[in-house]
Parts: structure tokens; C-alpha cells; sequence
């Protein structure tokens, strides 16, 4: 007969507990993007470098690497479409089969991915040479990190110094706003 009322008196004083302090609301932990970056597959070394400089961007393009350089397949563009949630990602002016690779991590859903950039678009406006290499993302809606890199055709020029004249593009990324 005691164990009842011993066993009433605990869940009583359970709820009045819970009824007291409310009930937690669960909050999303907030993502580190370069440590999700590194923990999909993207070299630390790559994503420290490609974080160095570049801020969190919103718009349609978004240029992550060497904007308006006019040296083949040195430039990379993020397109964001926000009607599809979705990234395309697009290295300039190219001859030969890209050689870069681009990680992505949607820091709201935790979805992660690395990819190449293996389709061709045609460059009406360029010798029918050359060609642009893409790939579609497919984020998903929120704040995605991405990096890029790999190695591209060298450069040319009097003064050698960056890594894109000994043909290694110098990683470039940032967050963005799909």
C-alpha cells in the first residue's frame, strides 16, 4: 500500500518540476563552416586559405576567384539561383577539362558535398576553343560554405609570383545566401 503512494508522491513532484522550469525549446547548435567544410572532405589547408578574405555574400554572382582576370580558367563564379536552391558554380574560360574541385556545406541542414566541374558550356562569344566548366549544386535553401581549388593551366607574365602562374589556383570560397 506504501508503494503506490511513494510512487504517486515522485511523479507528482516530477511534473511540478517540469511545470515549474517550462520546457526547453531546442535551439539548432550554431556550424562552424570551416570545421564542416573539413569534416566533408575539403583540406584544411584549402579552407583556412579560401576564409582568408572573403565575406559572406547575397547576390546573384558571386565571384570567388580572381574577378575579371583575363587569364584562361583562373576565374571561378558562384550563381545562385534562389527558385531552385541551387548553386551553380563556373570556371572561366577553359581549353581543356577542368582539373578544380568545389566542397559545399548547407550550414542549415548539414547537407555536404564535394563535386568536380565536369559539364561544358559553350563560349559563343570566345574562339570555339574555349569553353566554360560547371557544375550544379543542389543546396538546398540557407547559408552554404563553399571552397574551391585545384590546379589550372599556368600563367604567363613578368612578375611569377602568385600560385596561378605556377598553375595552382589559389583556393577561394565564401558563405552564401541560397
Amino acid at each position: 500500500m506504501r508503494r503506490p503512494l511513494v510512487l504517486i508522491a515522485l511523479l507528482g513532484s516530477a511534473l511540478a518540476v517540469i511545470m515549474a522550469t517550462g520546457v526547453a525549446q531546442a535551439r539548432p547548435a550554431p556550424t562552424d563552416a570551416k570545421a564542416s567544410l573539413i569534416a566533408a572532405g575539403v583540406p584544411a589547408q584549402v579552407v583556412t586559405r579560401a576564409f582568408a578574405r572573403t565575406p559572406a555574400a547575397t547576390g546573384p554572382v558571386v565571384h570567388l576567384t580572381n574577378p575579371g582576370v583575363g587569364q584562361p580558367a583562373g576565374t571561378v563564379d558562384a550563381v545562385i539561383d534562389h527558385k531552385t536552391k541551387t548553386v551553380q558554380v563556373i570556371q572561366r574560360f577553359n581549353w581543356r577539362p577542368s582539373q578544380l574541385s568545389v566542397g559545399w556545406v548547407n550550414l542549415s541542414t548539414g547537407a555536404s558535398g564535394i563535386s568536380g566541374l565536369p559539364n561544358r558550356l559553350p563560349r559563343p562569344d570566345l574562339s570555339p576553343n574555349y569553353f566554360d566548366s560547371a557544375t550544379t549544386l543542389h543546396t538546398g535553401p540557407g547559408p552554404v560554405a563553399l571552397v574551391v581549388w585545384g590546379t589550372i593551366p599556368g600563367w604567363t607574365g613578368l612578375m611569377s609570383l602568385a600560385p596561378e602562374y605556377f598553375g595552382v589556383l589559389t583556393p577561394g570560397g565564401g558563405i552564401l545566401s541560397v
